[in-house]
């Protein structure tokens, strides 16, 4: 597609395109959908795909030509964008935007058709050393309880199996059949099947199908005798309903059906029971059982999934306090641990091309970086911290070079929607308590934040105490220069 950009510098953080592209290019996808419709379209006095297509042009036009120009913008954009090298953010804020859309599509000559749009720019944030953004490491100090444990569940499936000649005990793996009544058996629809479950603690599985089955794995606990009938209420499984109820509960709801069932607990697999005897070992792989345990250690030692299981990428998170101070909330630090690795490689790829460095000296920052993130939990959330650092220190120097982004109307409606959330009927009284509090500053920010970023954290709302500092990550990046400034 031939097409003209001119670039316009509208701000330090804005760029507008004055873009033209041929008036052919838009017939031409107006014709294409116009044909692709004809062939599904009904109009009456014509068959199906009989239509003819001038017929359609006519009719369809402002539909048809609105969607061709749908189709068609995204890509020009596009190419303007490719065509001037420009490393842009957000989506395109289009002049007069009702305007110019009304005159493309009311044009009936053949001259090129131009609009105008614009897009903020990324900071030019310089990091000073890519190596010494590093995420918190969360040390992880292994007890004695979590090292028995994780032994345990090392050896359990060599474990073997056990008739079951007691009573359950807790953390058992237990295998069970679920036998159904005649009774149930006939409201079931499930004459002649047995269900076979492999649970654990208070879990297990069950049919999707059956919901009603889950309070019977659930009696599957602590104390349950190796034979065990229990009786509870439900609504039929095809009423697409079920009551919870515990064991032996007779108690009658509408359309209820009272099932009985027998929980035959067949084998289990005991924990606490690790001897390790030749035969352990040599399933193992190993000499001795202090070869095993010092096997055990090392794999705790590197966070391995055997404990990994135990933290979430939000504790890992919170280790950015103890380096950073910086207003904002839960719910954009989840934003934008959620962003595609790739994304910030190519958005830290651009901000570099900007300030002028070379390959050599992107490929430098790349190699301080985590590489994309696989299977290993905590390569994956070391990358999701490592974005965080870097967002936070983006913001930073945004919060320095564009001071008059806040649209004071912007934080008066914040503001108000604050107090009605504290539930605060005087609203300028809540605006000085803030002041007071040193959060109205805080919000002031924020809301700038979201004006400059608003892409990236549109649905993120302002809760008051989730406050983070930025004074070490400040000395990460360059102050701008004086001539940078605004």
């Amino acid at each position: 597609m031939e097409i003209k950009v001119v670039t316009k510098q509208k701000a330090e953080d804005k760029i507008r395109l004055d873009v033209e592209f041929p008036a052919a290019d838009l017939e031409s996808q107006f014709d294409k959908l116009a044909s692709e419709y004809g062939k599904q379209v009904r109009v009456p006095g014509f068959r199906l795909g009989k239509v003819p297509l001038s017929l359609i042009k006519t009719r369809f036009r402002e539909s048809l030509r609105a969607e061709a120009l749908e189709k068609i913008l995204p890509k020009v954009i596009d190419q303007a964008i490719k065509e001037k090298e420009l490393a842009v953010y957000g989506a395109p804020m289009f002049e007069d935007e009702e305007a110019s859309m009304s005159a493309i599509l009311n044009k009936n000559d053949k001259s090129p058709i131009k609009f105008s749009v614009s897009f903020y720019l990324p900071p030019e944030a310089k990091i000073k050393d890519p190596k010494s953004i590093v995420l918190y490491d969360h040390k992880l100090d292994v007890t004695e309880a979590e090292f028995n444990e994780a032994i345990e569940e090392e050896t359990l499936p060599f474990i073997t199996l056990d008739e079951v000649t007691d009573t359950i005990k807790p953390k058992d793996l237990i295998t069970a059949d679920i036998i159904f009544s005649e009774a149930a058996y006939e409201e079931y629809s499930l004459r002649g099947h047995q269900f076979t479950y492999t649970t654990a603690e208070t879990g297990g599985a069950y049919p999707s199908y059956l919901n009603d089955l889950r309070k019977l794995i659930l009696t599957m606990r602590a104390g349950m005798k190796r034979e065990e009938k229990v009786v509870f209420t439900s609504l039929g499984a095809r009423a697409g309903a079920s009551e919870d109820s515990t064991a032996g509960d007779k108690a009658k709801v509408a359309g209820s059906v009272e099932t009985t069932v027998c929980i035959a607990i067949e084998r289990v697999k005991r924990r606490g029971a690790v001897v390790f005897n030749e035969k352990l070992l040599a399933k193992l792989g190993v000499a001795s059982e202090a070869e095993y345990k010092e096997r055990i250690r090392e794999k705790l030692r590197k966070l391995e999934p055997a404990l990994l299981e135990q933290f979430h990428v939000k504790e890992i998170l919170a280790g950015l306090k103890k380096t950073s101070k910086f207003l904002i909330p839960d719910l954009a630090l989840e934003n934008y641990i959620n962003y595609e690795w790739k994304h910030y490689v190519t958005q830290l790829k651009q901000m570099l091309a900007q300030q002028g460095a070379d390959e050599n000296q992107f490929a430098q920052l790349e190699q301080s970086l985590p590489k994309a993130p696989g299977e290993d939990w905590k390569q994956r959330a070391r990358a999701k911290g490592q974005v965080v650092l870097r967002e936070m220190l983006i913001f930073e120097e945004l919060k320095k070079r564009y001071p008059g982004h806040v649209d004071e109307a912007a934080v008066n409606e914040r503001i108000s929607e604050l107090a009605k959330e504290y539930g605060k009927t005087d609203v300028e009284a809540f605006r000085k308590e803030l002041i007071k509090a040193g959060d109205f500053s805080r919000l002031k920010n924020h809301l700038a934040e979201q004006a400059t970023w608003k892409e990236v954290i549109k649905n993120c709302k302002h809760k008051k105490g989730n406050v983070y500092s930025l004074k070490e990550l400040k000395a990460l990046i360059e102050p701008p220069p004086a001539d940078a400034t605004t």
